[in-house]
């Protein structure tokens, strides 16, 4: 369990060193991590873990709650792949619950969950991830801001996830974004409420998905630089 709390008026970026792993469950039991976010009045908070990835056999359960107050501000992502693209190993068998929460002032926000057996068709499925190994969602929640702002930042989300493969050279020097997707995903973004934008993506190759991730994360905060731990 990991619990943060970001205190009044305070500005935070959190990452992680490595990619979660859930390994091969040898006896049936679930492994779970519950990681809860809460921001106080005014505060600002990035979550941006790198990738969780599901070793063969594996059985996890992943939850993700966000309690904000209506002036906080947050950013952050999830990202989830099936296998070791490098081992070329598939999720063959297993189960994944992976659930987040967005809540203001006590008030549900946006909750999805994903609840499945390693062969479940949903990841097959045109309506679920396509027969993809990568997942990714990204959001942005500013409850004070007007549905101008909203929809102006939708529409460069959804910008860059329409670049074009020829402009694909990721994030340059000084972690200026100089790229989009590419043909190595698919991904939109929409405008759940006044305050509240989301993305999606499906691809194969989680670095692919994580530069465009980096990407819209940046688009919020001004070309923030990158985490100096993502570089070591």
């Amino acid at each position: 369990q990991l619990a943060v709390r970001a205190g009044r008026d305070t500005a935070v970026v959190l990452t992680t060193p490595g990619a979660q792993k859930w390994y091969r469950s040898s006896d049936g039991r679930v492994a779970a991590v519950e990681t809860r976010l809460v921001l106080e009045e005014g505060a600002a908070l990035d979550w941006l873990p790198q990738p969780s990835i599901l070793f063969d056999g594996a059985r996890a359960s992943q939850a993700l709650v966000v309690e904000m107050a209506a002036t906080a501000t947050t950013v952050g992502w999830e990202m989830m792949v099936r296998g070791r693209a490098a081992m070329g190993e598939q999720w063959r068998s297993g189960t994944l619950d992976q659930r987040l929460a967005i809540e203001v002032d006590g008030r549900p926000w946006w909750q999805q969950r994903l609840l499945a057996e390693a062969g479940d068709r949903l990841f097959a499925s045109p309506l679920g991830w396509r027969d993809r190994r990568c997942a990714v969602a990204v959001w942005h929640c500013a409850p004070s801001g007007t549905r101008a702002e909203t929809e102006a930042l939708r529409d460069r989300w959804r910008a860059r996830l329409a670049a074009r493969p020829a402009e694909e050279v990721g994030i340059g020097e000084g972690g200026k974004d100089v790229g989009g997707m590419g043909d190595r995903g698919m991904g939109d973004a929409t405008a759940v409420c006044d305050g509240l934008v989301l993305a999606q993506m499906l691809g194969d190759d989680i670095e692919a998905l994580q530069t465009q991730a980096m990407a819209l994360w940046q688009l919020v905060r001004d070309w923030a630089s990158l985490p100096r731990i993502w570089q070591t």
